[in-house]
């Protein structure tokens, strides 16, 4: 069995050893996504890491079984201990992209907020005269959300 074509998507500009790819190789198509996934998310594309990631993956993730997953310098304590770890960092990864999502629509709400606020010339002229060091601040939190659509008019003496 080979590399599924989602695999080879997700991971074609990235720099990778061929030896990787014969690790991943030993792992069913929907195990192989899920490793690419973490090699992107973690931009860790070495050997040794795909080694770790292949001896923490169940059995029934494998093709061969138990046969494939033997790794050269792991007891069987340390290949348990990984599994349970990865298992974690996995929920953990799932978390993160869960919450990851709802900031920045946050984020994009209070930019365009902010965007429709700096629009009127007499709240910047305000913030200016009062606030010049939150104004200052605020807007540059805008120019680095989307620094490309920020057009705050600039303040008038």
């Amino acid at each position: 069995m080979g590399i599924c074509k989602e695999v080879a998507e997700i991971l074609k500009n990235k720099q990778m050893s061929p030896t990787a790819f014969s690790f991943m190789r030993k792992m069913h198509p929907v195990r192989q996504i899920e490793i690419a996934e973490i090699l992107v998310a973690a931009s860790n594309f070495s050997v040794p890491y795909i080694k770790a990631l292949l001896a923490a993956t169940p059995p029934e993730m494998l093709i061969d079984g138990e046969k494939n997953k033997a790794v050269e310098g792991l007891t069987p304590d340390q290949v348990v201990r990984m599994e349970k770890e990865m298992e974690s960092l996995q929920r953990d990864l799932k978390l993160v992209e869960e919450s990851h999502g709802n900031e920045v629509f946050n984020l994009v709400l209070a930019r365009g907020y902010l965007a429709k606020l700096f629009s009127n010339a007499r709240i910047v002229r305000y913030l200016t005269q009062r606030y010049p060091d939150i104004y200052r601040e605020l807007q540059a939190i805008c120019e680095a959300v989307m620094p490309d659509t920020v057009s705050a008019p600039k303040p008038s003496s």
